[in-house]
């Protein structure tokens, strides 16, 4: 619980409303994302599980932008009851930070954990990013990118820990506030 509370307090204090600069600006958006694992996992020494190896997750995003070339990003992904961190009957929630550089093509860095019923990981995930932000429409973008997380599915009713790393293709579609 405590996990959750220290969490929650960052994720208010780095999205708070802050003052309107010439060149920053607020964004939040929704998207996809298609996911794959690494290596192969062998589903049935999984027991309790419905696991797979690839599936589709959707994504809540916040950007705020403090200069052209560099952006914080809050984002929370809601991935399926297949995906490895996974139990049978629970979504796995996986909220996640990253500070991303470069204005059109940009790449990044960031930290998340995942959190399947009740249950947070043991150790946190390590997110890569390179994508590219098209504006589509004036305050409406489209951000196509591709992600390597660094991971390991440690949750506590897993009887051995799942290490295989994960490569994402995602899509998401932002207002500008």
């Amino acid at each position: 619980m405590s996990r959750l509370l220290a969490l929650l307090a960052l994720l208010t204090v780095l999205t708070a409303p802050q003052p309107a600069t010439a060149q920053g600006h607020h964004r939040i958006g929704a998207g996809l994302h298609y996911w794959k694992t690494i290596d192969e996992i062998d589903v049935e020494e999984v027991e309790g599980t419905s696991i797979k190896d690839d599936g589709v997750s959707w994504i809540l995003s916040y950007q705020y932008s403090s200069s052209p070339l560099v952006r914080f990003e809050a984002d929370i992904l809601i991935m399926p009851e297949t995906y490895a961190a996974a139990r049978s009957g629970y979504r796995v929630w996986g909220p996640q930070a990253m500070l991303l550089v470069g204005p059109m093509l940009y790449g990044g860095i960031g930290v998340g954990i995942y959190r399947a019923g009740d249950e947070w990981a043991d150790d946190p995930f390590f997110p890569l990013r390179a994508g590219i932000d098209l504006e589509i429409l004036p305050k409406i973008s489209l951000d196509i990118n591709a992600n390597y997380r660094i991971e390991q599915w440690n949750m506590q009713y897993l009887e051995d820990n799942i290490d295989t790393d994960t490569v994402t293709l995602g899509a998401i579609v932002r207002l500008q506030m």
